[in-house]
């Protein structure tokens, strides 16, 4: 039996095609469905999902790990498949995973490619190409330890071994590196296939790519504020190193998308900025709890 989870920052039209797109699915195999929907109970443009569907209501800001966080406590069943209303699943997502957890059911993961938008704007193909280049089609073979969380499912036995910080949210790259670290496999599979979103206002994501990044250089090991200061001295060069990376990506395994990455260039760098001054600010957030010893309460005044 499986759990899904799906985080949903985006209501409306995006989060209506999610519930059309799942709700069968999940029926279809006995599961449940877990909706996390950033935003007041009263916001508009709140879909009633199904019956038997598990609601929870997080803050307007919460980002889609901090939903996952929510909703993966909630799972009853020993799979949890997790996405977002950043991507719309295919029609046969949910009885793809119950196929792979049947074929290989000691992974403790499994993950597939995130497809481009079919139709979209600049914003939209420079978040793909910002955010989920690693994931395009074909994905990698074999074990796979960068499984995107739109697109994936996870043992729960595993699971509560490698995501030990619940209160902070599921952030997927360093549980896939814990349950690697633990001997775990991670396997990418072709079958399981979502497909990015469109509709995206830059500015939004400009501001979800620094939160993103600012945790990722919080969380990240840094041995000593010497370290932090290289770190954070060196974020300036990362949007070119990242879109080169990106395009040699898109250059080997969808070649005919190259000239739509070379065209929406600008807003991928300006997106991979986002990022880059969020983990630099990271790395400052490190650097300053360093400078506080650790037997000293911050005074309150008088």
């Amino acid at each position: 039996m499986i759990s899904v989870v799906l985080a949903a920052r985006r209501r409306g039209a995006a989060l209506r095609a999610c519930l059309e797109a799942l709700v069968p699915q999940v029926e279809a195999v006995g599961g449940e469905l877990i909706v996390v929907i950033a935003g007041g109970v009263q916001d508009d443009g709140v879909p009633e999902p199904a019956p038997g569907a598990v609601v929870v209501h997080a803050d307007r800001d919460a980002l889609v790990p901090s939903l996952w966080g929510m909703g993966i406590p909630r799972a009853r069943f020993g799979w949890i498949a997790l996405t977002s209303t950043d991507c719309l699943p295919a029609g046969d997502w949910v009885a793809a995973i119950v196929r792979a957890t049947r074929a290989e059911p000691s992974c403790a993961a499994f993950g597939g490619p995130i497809d481009p938008p079919p139709h979209g704007r600049p914003a939209d193909w420079g978040l793909y190409f910002a955010r989920f280049h690693a994931f395009l089609s074909p994905p990698g073979e074999g074990a796979e330890a960068g499984l995107p969380g739109e697109n994936s499912a996870y043992r729960r036995y595993a699971l509560e071994r490698a995501w030990t910080d619940g209160g902070d949210g599921f952030w997927e790259a360093f549980v896939n590196r814990r349950l690697a670290e633990l001997g775990e496999t991670l396997r990418a599979r072709p079958d399981l296939r979502v497909r990015m979103a469109a509709g995206n206002r830059l500015a939004d994501r400009f501001r979800e790519r620094f939160r993103h990044g600012r945790h990722f250089g919080s969380r990240r090991t840094v041995r000593g504020s010497l370290e932090s200061s290289i770190r954070i001295a060196s974020t300036p060069l990362l949007p070119l190193l990242l879109s080169v990376r990106a395009a040699r990506r898109v250059a080997r395994r969808r070649p005919g998308l190259l000239p739509r990455f070379l065209v929406t260039l600008p807003w991928v760098l300006l997106l991979l900025g986002a990022w880059s001054l969020g983990e630099a600010a990271g790395y400052a957030d490190q650097r300053n709890r360093m400078r506080i010893p650790a037997n000293v309460t911050p005074s309150r005044g008088r």
